[in-house]
């Protein structure tokens, strides 16, 4: 009696060192997963490690009756139940060991199947559950086939610890096997499936252990080494920057220095006032310099000549056209040109400088172009693609008439007109009180916010119509408001610019 109780207590002891040893590997496991999460493969493990250990309770000596009385036939269905959920346990923990290897998540199935056997277990009554037992050997026979097309397909494929592993499984097999024997009085040995069992669960838990750390320090590297290229990407996008800034300062101070030089060829207020002694001007370029210009020159008070122009091109490109083509107009109108000398129809100058646009580019830098002459009311003009507005005095209907007179149809400059283009030359008689509005396209081609097409001849005209005060500054005034209010937030696609006159 005595040896028999000293036995049973060895086995007690044993069996609660494994079950405890296997509970504790389980929880070490499950604090690598909840440390990294999104590493799987600690948390399988430690399912597995768990169901073990907890069937290591409810086995041999049945340590769980020492802590918790129980009844038996609860008992046997949680015995039942825990040997159910081993089979996907470990075929959850092998696939996420191997996930390379084998696409088909046969632990799923598994889960299923063992999910219905168990609901059976605790639905039916503990005798009908003996009987459905049985069954669960097609999931375990399932799982061994998969196990062994695991570690087989591993093995070949070289994949990382898939030799430990298969050693460590082949141990605690052999030591199934042994106990297998031994219980059929077939060989004289001890029972060691347990011991088998915890050497599988050490080996595995040290092969786990280190492919997380492995998987750590890989993942440690790969963040230090974005840091240190973050480090490296923001020094190098700071030098860009610098570099940046500085070649935007170079610019800007090229387009100042554009700006200054352009405002030095275009004539001021005083100038235009000598032969218009009643005008206003607008003139908002699109950029601090644009194509948009304008250009006088007086021969006597009340008469001199007077342009406005639209270079191709905006910013310092447009400004360069600009000067040139101011540079060819003091050249042709002061007749420092012996073949310009004694002509004073714009129609001729305009063909003129249609000639020399020719000559000095070969590419095309054709531009818009409205020369006036004027003569204290009596206008000679000759345009080239710009028109302009006149507003006479107001008929019996008390409403002042507006006229459009539209430029010719051919660009000057362009290639596609012939060198030989004689421009159409036109004439005006203005009465007292009349108003001309000389404008360029980037007003009448401004978009609206809330509608997006352009502001238009038709819708201009109008607002002209519409200005009841009586000097150029309240025309000013009123056409600036319409434009702005048209246009509201949206961005202004081209250069603007306007001049109003009135004759005395």
């Amino acid at each position: 009696t005595n040896t028999i109780k000293k036995m049973r207590n060895r086995r007690i002891v044993s069996e609660g060192l494994i079950g405890g040893a296997l509970l504790i590997i389980g929880l070490y496991n499950l604090v690598l997963f909840l440390v990294r999460r999104s590493e799987r493969l600690p948390l399988a493990f430690s399912a597995v490690c768990f169901v073990f250990g907890i069937y290591a309770l409810f086995s041999g000596e049945r340590l769980i009756l020492l802590f918790f009385d129980i009844p038996f036939e609860l008992f046997g269905k949680l015995w039942f139940f825990q040997y159910y959920i081993m089979v996907p346990a470990v075929a959850w923990f092998i696939h996420c060991l191997f996930p390379e290897d084998g696409r088909l998540p046969v632990y799923k199935g598994l889960a299923i199947f063992s999910a219905i056997l168990a609901g059976l277990t605790f639905a039916l009554p503990f005798s009908r559950g003996v009987d459905i037992f049985s069954v669960n050997h097609i999931a375990t026979a399932a799982t061994a086939v998969y196990l062994i097309v695991k570690i087989i397909l591993a093995l070949r494929r070289k994949r990382e610890h898939a030799l430990s592993f298969a050693l460590a499984a082949a141990i605690f097999i052999l030591a199934t096997v042994n106990d297998i024997l031994y219980s059929e009085n077939l060989i004289s040995t001890l029972r060691i499936s347990s011991y088998g069992l915890l050497g599988f669960a050490l080996a595995v838990s040290v092969m786990v252990s280190r492919r997380f750390a492995s998987a750590y320090m890989q993942e440690e590297q790969s963040a230090t080494s974005l840091r240190r290229y973050s480090r490296s990407l923001e020094e190098l996008v700071g030098e860009r920057t610098a570099e940046l800034e500085t070649q935007t300062n170079k610019l800007e101070d090229g387009i100042r220095y554009a700006k200054l030089i352009q405002d030095s060829v275009l004539p001021s207020m005083d100038s235009l006032k000598i032969i218009l002694p009643e005008c206003e001007l607008f003139f908002r370029p699109r950029h601090i310099v644009g194509g948009d210009f304008y250009w006088a020159q007086a021969i006597e008070p009340g008469r001199g000549w007077l342009a406005l122009g639209d270079c191709p091109g905006t910013g310092v490109t447009g400004a360069l056209r600009v000067m040139r083509t101011i540079s060819l107009l003091n050249n042709a109108i002061t007749h420092e040109n012996p073949a310009m000398k004694g002509i004073n129809d714009p129609a001729s100058i305009m063909s003129w400088l249609h000639g020399r646009r020719l000559e000095e580019s070969s590419h095309n830098s054709s531009m818009d172009l409205l020369l006036i002459y004027w003569d204290n009311g009596d206008v000679k003009y000759a345009s080239s693609r710009l028109g302009f507005f006149v507003r006479t005095k107001a008929g019996q209907d008390g409403i002042p008439p507006v006229h459009f007179f539209p430029g010719d149809k051919k660009s000057l400059g362009s290639p596609r007109t012939p060198g030989n283009h004689a421009f159409r030359q036109g004439n005006i008689s203005l009465e007292a009180g009349d108003y001309m509005y000389l404008l360029t396209d980037g007003l009448l081609q401004q978009n609206g916010e809330d509608k997006p097409f352009p502001f238009g001849k038709r819708r201009m005209a109008d607002l002209i119509q519409s200005i009841e005060g009586e000097g150029p500054k309240d025309h000013l005034f009123a056409i600036s408001n319409g434009l702005n209010e048209y246009q509201q937030n949206m961005t202004q696609h081209d250069d603007n610019l306007l001049i109003i006159i009135r004759n005395i």
